[in-house]
């Protein structure tokens, strides 16, 4: 998604106009206002739904900083720090407490929260598998790694308070959408790799590995996305920018906005010596899950399909990690609909289900 213009300002200020470059059927030119159910339906994630009733709401995992967003960017959290939150649905609602439940960790997308569930989680809570909510700082208006140290941090949490909670840490697994999907594949890929965890909320005994991972519509590879959107979107170049322009979404994660810059720019000087775009490179390639795949990554069941669905991520973006996985021998399943969200058919969540449940 492309945002051109100014983006969100504080809570309780005006925002300006706002245009929304090929996203689905969002309108092009929008005002918008606080609560806009235009911002609400320009969640990367999956759409947002009312949940299960968490067992444990809303429990405190650390406050981290949350930077001002700069001309072109949006910033639907709207705060100065940001309370990582963590919500906790046990199957039995926890009237045993001496039971120790496998726990799906869902990762909501771009513009969600902490108390954003999926459809999919009520089918997990009737097979006897815990569901957890966690939040992070959105990229924009922070940068990369803040989201990925978030994530990791909140798992690590709930690793720690596992007696308490009811859950098994040696049973986690992990699903996300879109930007939450790109954590997922993260999660997945790196599997507790110590030099990728961060130290947000501490728990460092711990780590943020799983058991089994499913990515939805996942960015995966900084390098190949504007390649990959040119395969879906022949002959659109305001698509490709979308990938590779100044305002594009990557660009915004790497903190390199503005004209002259974004992945195109950095692609363009891969042999530079100058440090500016060695630094650049190593971060896209930090922020690009399938740089991190090792045989040690975590089984992934990769969600996706193609054309417009409001959800701009090419599908070569999973086909791209769904290789990589299976090139070092790790477990993958490729799954893709069309004629509606990707992930949403029945037939999918059933094949999504499974898969988890017979690894978690």
């Amino acid at each position: 998604m492309a945002i051109v213009g100014t983006g969100w300002y504080n809570k309780g200020k005006k925002l300006d106009e706002v245009r929304f470059e090929g996203v689905g059927d969002l309108p092009d030119t929008a005002l918008l206002g606080e609560t806009s159910p235009v911002i609400k339906k320009a969640n990367m994630g999956f759409p947002r739904r009312p949940g299960p009733a968490p067992t444990f709401r809303h429990l405190w995992v650390a406050a981290v900083p949350v930077p001002r967003e700069v001309p072109g960017q949006m910033n639907p959290q709207g705060v100065n720090t940001l309370d990582l939150l963590v919500n906790v649905a046990l199957p039995d609602g926890g009237a045993d407490r001496t039971k120790r439940w496998p726990c799906l960790v869902n990762i909501h997308g771009f513009g969600g929260g902490p108390d954003d569930w999926d459809s999919i989680d009520a089918l997990f809570l009737e097979k006897g598998v815990a569901v957890a909510t966690i939040d992070y700082r959105l990229e924009p208006p922070s940068a990369w790694p803040a989201s990925d140290d978030d994530a990791k941090g909140c798992l690590r949490y709930l690793k720690a308070h596992a007696e308490e909670l009811c859950l098994d840490r040696d049973r986690f697994a992990v699903l996300g959408g879109s930007m939450g999907g790109q954590l997922t594949a993260m999660i997945a890929a790196c599997n507790g790799d110590g030099a990728f965890e961060g130290d947000i909320g501490g728990n460092r005994e711990f780590d943020s590995g799983v058991k089994v991972a499913a990515a939805y519509f996942a960015p995966t590879d900084f390098f190949g996305f504007g390649e990959d959107i040119g395969k879906v979107w022949p002959n659109q170049p305001e698509k490709v920018a979308n990938g590779d322009g100044p305002y594009a979404p990557l660009a915004s994660m790497l903190d390199y906005v503005g004209p002259g810059r974004g992945m195109g720019d950095i692609k363009a000087h891969l042999f530079d010596p100058d440090p500016k775009y060695q630094a650049l490179i190593q971060k896209a390639k930090d922020a690009s899950p399938i740089c991190h795949v090792t045989e040690r990554s975590a089984p992934t069941a990769l969600v996706h399909g193609i054309y417009d669905c409001g959800i701009q991520v090419p599908m070569g973006q999973s086909l791209r990690f769904f290789e990589a996985l299976t090139r070092k021998g790790v477990k993958s399943l490729l799954l893709c609909n069309n004629n509606g969200i990707f992930g949403e058919d029945p037939e999918v969540k059933q094949a999504v289900l499974g898969f988890i449940c017979a690894r978690i």
